[in-house]
This record gives C-alpha cells, sequence and structure tokens, in this order.
C-alpha cells in the first residue's frame, strides 16, 4: 500500500447492534498474478481502475471484532 486517504464516513447505515453497512469509492491498482511466471491473469498492473462498493460488516463475539459480510459492487 503507497497511499490511503480516509475521508468522514457520511454514508453509513446502522443495520442492526452488530451489523452496518458502509459505501466505499476507491482507485487501486487491481490484478491477479501467476507466481511462477510472473503473468498477469487479470487486471492491470500498471493502471488504477476506479471502483464504488457497499460493504457490509458483522460484529464476530467471539473474535472481539468486525469483520466483512458481504461486498456489493455498485455501478
Amino acid at each position: 500500500v503507497k497511499k490511503v486517504k480516509v475521508a468522514p464516513a457520511s454514508n453509513y447505515h446502522h443495520i442492526s447492534e452488530t451489523s452496518f453497512s458502509l459505501m466505499l469509492h476507491f482507485s487501486c491498482i487491481d490484478y491477479e498474478e501467476d507466481t511462477q511466471s510472473g503473468r498477469v491473469l487479470s487486471g492491470y498492473k500498471h493502471q488504477k481502475q476506479y471502483f464504488s462498493q457497499l460493504w457490509y460488516f458483522d460484529y464476530n463475539p467471539s473474535l472481539g471484532k468486525w469483520q466483512a459480510d458481504f461486498i456489493q459492487p455498485k455501478g
């Protein structure tokens, strides 16, 4: 990770005491690479892609932390 910029969450949606959703807008370099050959299998190694995704989080009481449960692409 080279650079991360976090903005205030204005699109937070409370679902229950143990779950919430949040719309995330971000850009990143996203690709899959064969580790043996170095060949790019999918995506772009040198080009940013832009994403809008709705992330759902649930609280796991046995682990004592929040975890991403489901990611829904938008757009």
